[in-house]
C-alpha cells in the first residue's frame, strides 16, 4: 500500500490505518486522524474529494459532518463531539437547536 502524503504535519497528530482504508459508501478513504491522543473524534475524507468531511468515534462507523451532525448521532456521541470539537459544535450549534425545535 502506498503511503499517502499528509497536507499538514503536526507532531501530536495521531493516525490510524484501516485495512483497507475503504468504505462501501465513500470508496477509498484517507487515513483517520485526530489532533491528540485525548480526543475521541477521528477525522477522514474520501480520497480525491473536496468538501466531504467524515468523522468517527470508533474508526468503523463514519458520519458525514454536513449530513449527519447532529441528527444521526446518539446523545452520548453528541456530548463527545461537543467536548472534543468545540469549534465545530459552535459552528453547527444551530442545527442542534433546530433539531430540538423540530421534535416539539
Amino acid at each position: 500500500m502506498a503511503k499517502r502524503q499528509k497536507i499538514y504535519n503536526f507532531d501530536d497528530v495521531e493516525e490510524v490505518y484501516m485495512d483497507p482504508p475503504f468504505s462501501e459508501e465513500w470508496g477509498e478513504l484517507d487515513i483517520l486522524t485526530k489532533d491528540n491522543e485525548n480526543k475521541r473524534v477521528w477525522w477522514t475524507a474520501p480520497v480525491g474529494t473536496v468538501g466531504t468531511v467524515l468523522f468517527s468515534f470508533d474508526g468503523k462507523r463514519l458520519y458525514n459532518l454536513w449530513r449527519d451532525y447532529p441528527f444521526n448521532l446518539s446523545e452520548e456521541e453528541q456530548e463527545i463531539f461537543r467536548e472534543d470539537e468545540p469549534f465545530w459544535y459552535k459552528k453547527l450549534g444551530h442545527r442542534k437547536r433546530q433539531a430540538e425545535t423540530d421534535d416539539e
